[in-house]
C-alpha cells in the first residue's frame, strides 16, 4: 500500500520536491525529513524507502552510492555513479 497524505503519494511529493530543487541529492532520512510536506510527517521510513527502491526502480531516481557506502538518491537523470 502506497502511503497518501490528502490523496497525495510519497512518490508524487518527492517528484514535486525534485521538480523544485532538481540538483537536490539526499539519503533516505534526509528525503523523509527534508523533501516531504508536512503532511508526511507521519510517514515511516520504510515507507520512505519502499517509494525511494520503487522510484529508482522504474527510472525516475538515480541511486548513487558514495565511497563510504552509504546510498543518496537523485533526480533519475542524475549521472549514476558506482563509487567504493
Amino acid at each position: 500500500m502506497v502511503w497518501k497524505g490528502n490523496g497525495v503519494t510519497v512518490e508524487t511529493a518527492i517528484l514535486a520536491y525534485l521538480a523544485a530543487h532538481p540538483d537536490a541529492a539526499d539519503n533516505a532520512l534526509g528525503v523523509q525529513q527534508w523533501w516531504l510536506p508536512r503532511r508526511f510527517a507521519d510517514v515511516s521510513l520504510h515507507d520512505v524507502e519502499t517509494a525511494l527502491a520503487a522510484m529508482t526502480e522504474q527510472g525516475s531516481l538515480t541511486e548513487i552510492r558514495l565511497p563510504d557506502g552509504s546510498v543518496i538518491f537523485a533526480a533519475g537523470h542524475a549521472k549514476r555513479r558506482e563509487d567504493g
